[in-house]
Parts: C-alpha cells; sequence; structure tokens
C-alpha cells in the first residue's frame, strides 16, 4: 500500500473530487510507488497523445507539479524529482480554486 496519508482536511476539494484527483494520480504513478516521476509522465502523456513529450514538458511538470522535497540529478537531471501524491492535489487545488469546495 502506498502511504499517502488521509485526504488534508483544510483542503477546499470536495471528497468526490479528491478522489477522481487520486485517480488521475494513480494513472501517471505507472510503478505505485507514490511519485510521479518524469519518466512516468512522459511515458503516460506521450501514450495518451501520440506524441512524444520533449524534456522542456517533463520540466515543465515537475516545476509546476512537483514535490520540492525531491531533488537530484538522473539519467535525465531530474534524480528523484517526481510528484507526490499531496503535491499533485495542492496543485490541482490551485488550477480550480474554489469550483469545488466542500459543503
Amino acid at each position: 500500500d502506498r502511504d499517502r496519508g488521509d485526504p488534508d482536511a483544510s483542503s477546499p476539494l470536495d471528497r468526490e473530487t479528491l478522489k477522481e484527483v487520486r485517480r488521475a494520480f494513480d494513472l501517471l504513478d505507472l510503478n505505485g510507488d507514490g511519485v510521479i516521476s518524469g519518466d512516468e509522465f512522459r511515458i503516460r502523456m506521450s501514450g495518451m497523445t501520440n506524441a512524444p513529450v520533449d524534456e522542456e514538458g517533463v520540466r515543465n511538470f515537475l516545476t509546476s507539479v512537483g514535490d520540492p522535497n525531491r531533488s537530484g540529478g538522473g539519467r535525465e537531471g531530474f534524480g528523484r524529482a517526481g510528484a507526490t501524491a499531496e503535491s499533485f492535489v495542492r496543485w490541482y487545488e490551485s488550477r480550480v480554486g474554489g469550483d469545488t469546495r466542500r459543503d
């Protein structure tokens, strides 16, 4: 099981929206380790769009969605960098604003 913790009680997302965001995260987290790596993002998005995702696209994803506590250098210069479920939910919350607030 992943250690993703319980949803933050202060999250503005309603329970159903939070579940959907978590499902989206799970679709991108190909190896199930609780982190969407640059490689996983590239593989999934390339498959969904039928177009390759370049290094800039991966960098933009990791900068926008990635967990700032994860860094390093690796094959593509991103190493341990990745988006955790928590950082993914925070990113989604910042995109939707108050559109899916709890009652």
